[in-house]
């Protein structure tokens, strides 16, 4: 016997049946049990469990937009281009919108990725950036059914037109300029990203307000006109170098993340790990699951900087080298967050 419908399921019927036409393929009303989640569209993942903790999932969810704000030299580019080697190895195509001409085949090889599977894209300004993302994503609706798309932004600090630069010198109306292309931009997009499994990360600064005497002395180009639209908002933010001895050049740093919105877990959760610079990925991704939890298994006990493992002691980098891969998707079960490692 048939399930007798609802008036919610009768209701939702009768919207799509009304306005559906031939531009429209695909339905606009639904209930809520009805609609695909993350869970069943998927994530992009990190490669990095402290991003995913943070995220409360197994890497940026497919179908939504998340924010990567913070200052210059923060790691965010890192971790775009860590998920994007790790997408890459999933099998999983990507597109990268370099507004800041900044990329190179050598500095992507050194973060694992494969520069002749990924597409490169120069944006010539603001309005560009999002015409080819309106595009792509209608592009990818009528050739890649069903098949996640990673796709990032870096950054969105480009200048919009120039006859809008032109128009008025001054600083404030600059920004609000700014501020409405993006937000005109990203109303556009955002359906389409949910329709064609994209999922969009976008790369902001975090920019010094000079003569600020209370409050916060940062703000971001363009306002808040990503997050207000994005499910995730991360902020990235250099905590220290990391320097062996006297060493003139630090090696890497410390890099601290935080949710400060979160629409699939709650908000403000934060991690840090470290980036070593040089280095293929950036990240140790073992030395992250060791520093994350004070006793991360069961068979692993920390002591200080010191941890024991089977009869004895070590430091971390050289325990991480003993960890078998099993250890790290045990961490992520243990965490919630099964499934972040590929």
């Amino acid at each position: 016997m048939a399930e007798k419908k609802t008036l919610a399921d009768k209701l939702a019927e009768a919207v799509n049946k009304k306005f559906k036409t031939d531009d429209i393929d695909f339905d606009t009303a639904f209930t809520l049990d009805e609609i695909f989640t993350p869970d069943q569209m998927g994530y992009i993942p990190t490669g990095n469990m402290a991003v995913d903790y943070v995220l409360g999932k197994p890497g940026f969810p497919v179908g939504r937009m998340t924010e990567l704000a913070g200052p210059y030299g923060s790691g965010k580019s890192t971790i775009v281009a860590r998920t994007i080697a790790q997408a890459q190895k999933a099998g999983i195509t990507c597109i990268l919108l370099d507004t800041e001409f900044s990329y190179s085949a050598s500095w992507g090889r050194m973060h694992g990725i494969d520069p002749k599977n990924l597409v490169l894209i120069h944006p010539l300004h603001l309005q560009d950036v999002f015409d080819k993302m309106l595009f792509l994503m209608d592009d990818i609706g009528s050739q890649e059914k069903g098949n996640p798309i990673f796709m990032a932004v870096d950054s969105m600090s480009i200048a919009t037109a120039e006859e809008m630069e032109a128009e008025d010198s001054t600083a404030g109306k600059q920004r609000g300029q700014h501020a409405s292309v993006i937000s005109q931009g990203i109303r556009k997009i955002q359906g389409r990203a949910y329709r064609n499994n994209v999922a969009v990360v976008f790369i902001s600064q975090l920019k010094d307000n000079p003569g600020i005497m209370f409050g916060t002395n940062k703000s971001k180009l363009g306002g808040h006109a990503v997050e207000f639209h994005g499910g995730i908002l991360l902020e990235v933010k250099r905590s220290t170098y990391l320097k062996t001895g006297d060493a003139a050049k630090p090696h890497g740093m410390t890099v601290r993340v935080e949710a400060k919105k979160n629409k699939f877990v709650e908000p403000f959760r934060n991690r840090t790990f470290d980036i070593f610079f040089g280095e293929e990925g950036g990240i140790r991704p073992k030395e992250i699951l060791l520093e994350f939890l004070a006793n991360p298994l069961d068979d692993i006990k920390k002591s200080g900087g010191w941890f024991e493992y089977d009869g004895s002691k070590y430091h971390k980098a050289d325990l991480a080298i003993k960890l078998d891969d099993k250890v790290l998707k045990n961490a992520y079960v243990k965490l919630g967050i099964d499934g972040g490692v590929k």
